[in-house]
């Protein structure tokens, strides 16, 4: 079983690994940059020349990062910043910094065709509503470039929940995104846009908080096959719509009535939508 959680969620996980595990945000940043930076380095990507394409939050944080440890490693990378300076993130703000000490160049009207990669660090999994503006242009311009792209997180346009497409959304080649895997990567357009989807884990502490918020996972077949009676620790719970396309599901219960009876029987949720995978609430 996978353990996926939603925009939501994975703020909440986030804030307390940092608030009650003391984990700092720059330290967790730099874990991120650092397995986009070990993906782009595996042989398969042409690092020639790279530009990371950075909006105001701490996804622009995560490649100005990626850029600076690029550079570090003499590949040649440069950053193009979205967004007004005096409304980026304080991750994003001290990473930029950070990568102009180490001389990384930012560019401001890039040929995006020159490049031999594109990282996108435009938005996160904050990002709900249709993208405008230069940012828009940005996605635009990136997918017509005809560049491979590494996304870092979710690609930039791609609704976190629902995989759907915000007006304009990067396609890329493949997504590094961090602790666990998203709804929106795994169904609809968002599969499609992300491309190959690499989860990777930089030091979440789940344990915070997680009783305040339950998570979700995509079953397996083996989950199904090896989980005995009595023995799942997952509670069934009847939902009216599904958390992902918003659909009715139709709900099995491996221990049937014994869901009543407080149990804990193992629920698989099967999506009227075409997903391949069920979900399962865990407490």
């Amino acid at each position: 079983m996978k353990r996926i959680l939603t925009a939501a969620q994975m703020k909440q996980a986030d804030r307390n690994t940092i608030e009650t595990m003391g984990v700092p945000s720059l330290v967790l940043m730099e874990r991120a940059a650092l397995s986009c930076v070990e993906e782009l380095q595996n042989g398969t990507w042409d690092t020639g020349k790279v530009l990371a394409v950075c909006g105001p939050g701490n996804n622009g944080g995560d490649g100005a990062a990626i850029a600076r440890i690029l550079k570090t490693k003499g590949v040649d990378a440069e950053l193009f910043c979205l967004g007004n300076p005096e409304k980026y993130s304080e991750g994003m703000r001290a990473q930029k910094k950070i990568a102009e000490n180490y001389g990384v160049r930012e560019v401001k009207n890039p040929d995006f065709r020159e490049y031999t990669v594109i990282i996108d660090a435009i938005f996160g999994i904050g990002v709900s509503r249709p993208l405008a503006g230069e940012y828009r242009r940005a996605v635009e311009a990136i997918c017509a470039s005809g560049v491979p792209v590494l996304a870092v997180d979710i690609p930039s346009g791609i609704h976190t929940d629902t995989g759907e497409v915000l007006d304009a959304a990067v396609k890329a080649r493949a997504t590094v995104t961090f602790a666990c895997a998203k709804p929106g990567l795994l169904f609809d357009l968002g599969k499609r846009y992300a491309g190959e989807v690499l989860v990777r884990d930089i030091g979440i502490g789940f344990d915070a908080g997680e009783e305040e918020t339950p998570w979700y996972g995509s079953v397996e077949k083996e989950d199904l096959d090896r989980k005995g009676a009595g023995t799942c620790r997952f509670r069934c719970h009847v939902r009216s719509r599904c958390f992902v396309c918003q659909g009715s599901p139709c709900i099995r219960c491996r221990h049937g009535k014994g869901c009543d009876r407080g149990k804990k029987p193992y629920a698989a949720f099967l999506c009227p939508a075409g997903s391949n995978g069920g979900f399962l609430e865990g407490g």
